[in-house]
Formats: structure tokens, sequence, C-alpha cells
């Protein structure tokens, strides 16, 4: 269901709209192309681990987990955004 999302043959992080395009005057925006194994090894390189499945979801809930927030959405039980 993402209509507005198109694959791109040949895009990974270094061309993040595939061959041609270029990560350089992008340092600021959000990282792309990220594969679970991309992520660990570089957690890996500076010493750190990634997030066990309660930190993901203690992170996602901003910290507001618990008895009183059992929700089915980190927005509430609502699947209509």
């Amino acid at each position: 269901d993402a209509e507005n999302w198109v694959a791109v043959d040949g895009a990974y992080w270094r061309e993040p709209e595939g061959p041609g395009s270029s990560y350089k005057f992008r340092e600021n925006h959000p990282v792309v192309h990220v594969s679970h194994r991309d992520a660990a090894e570089y957690c890996k390189w500076v010493g750190k681990r990634l997030p066990g499945e309660w930190e993901w979801e203690a992170a996602a809930r901003a910290g507001h987990y618990g008895p009183n927030n059992r929700t089915l959405y980190s927005w509430g039980d609502d699947d209509t955004v």
C-alpha cells in the first residue's frame, strides 16, 4: 500500500536514487537503504549494539510503556491514522 514508493534498480546508500546519483550534499538527510546487517556492523564498529524488542518499543512509545500504555500501535488502538 505504498502508492508513492518506487523501486529503483541499482539504488543503494552511495547512489540513493540509482546509478549516477550521489549522497554528497545529503549529509544532513536521514539515512536510507540500510539493511539489518549494515546497522549491526555499524554498531559493532562504534562499540554499541542494536536495541532489543522491548527497548525499541520503549523508544517508539517515547518512554510511555507499561500497564497504562498497552495499545496496539504507538499512537493508540485506532488503525486509521
